[in-house]
């Protein structure tokens, strides 16, 4: 009897085992998110050391008019001194490669500046042709310490605190130094006058100039 009572209770779990709904498995869980990997940046590469070094090639010459040629003359002959005694970085001419362009200048006759430029000299392209080169110009202007007819419009002297100095982000320019020491540039307008009211000028100017090539 006991047996029997033994076998329908397992008969029964069995049963009630089969008909139960089965579990479904858990859900893995949601991959990590990785970090964003930073972008690789690829420094540029270093400007060429020279003209040279960034390519040159002959080209033809550049169209001049005479007014130009003539002007560039008159600039090429005050600028020979200093082409002669100067080390050339751009690795293009030596010092003594101007000696005898310089000498020959000296003697071009007027309605000839084209041709001198135009044949006398190599006409080159460096690198892609978007080279950028400055010029420097020095004014001369006629003067007179006093004021007279021709000469009314005055020249302001120097500041004496007026110096080159560096500021506190690095950039270097005009300006003065204050009583801690720090570079600081501002407008130097109001110093222009006395205390009369009156401009401290050293000279009074024509209004005719011209600027000479350095």
């Amino acid at each position: 009897m006991r047996r029997l009572r033994s076998a329908l209770a397992l008969a029964t779990a069995l049963l009630l085992a089969a008909c139960a709904g089965r579990q479904p498995p858990p859900a893995p869980p949601p991959p990590a998110e990785q970090p964003a990997k930073p972008p690789v940046v690829v420094p540029p590469p270093p400007p060429p050391a020279n003209a040279v070094a960034a390519g040159v090639a002959l080209v033809s010459p550049a169209p001049l008019t005479a007014e130009q040629a003539s002007r560039a003359l008159r600039a090429f002959r005050i600028s020979c001194p200093a082409l002669m005694r100067r080390q050339d970085r751009s690795g293009l001419a030596l010092p003594q490669d101007w000696t005898p362009l310089c000498t020959e200048a000296q003697g071009v006759r007027p309605g000839a500046e084209v041709s001198f430029f135009r044949d006398r000299f190599d006409w080159v392209r460096v690198g892609d042709g978007k080279a950028f080169a400055t010029g420097y110009y020095e004014p001369e202007i006629a003067g007179s310490r006093v004021r007279q007819p021709g000469f009314e419009v005055p020249i302001y002297r120097t500041p004496p605190d007026l110096v080159r100095c560096t500021k506190a982000d690095g950039t270097t320019g005009r300006g003065r130094v204050d009583e801690t020491g720090t570079c600081v540039m501002g407008p130097w307008r109001a110093k222009a006058w006395n205390s009369a009211g009156r401009p401290t000028r050293s000279t009074c100017s024509s209004s005719r100039s011209r600027a000479r090539a350095g």
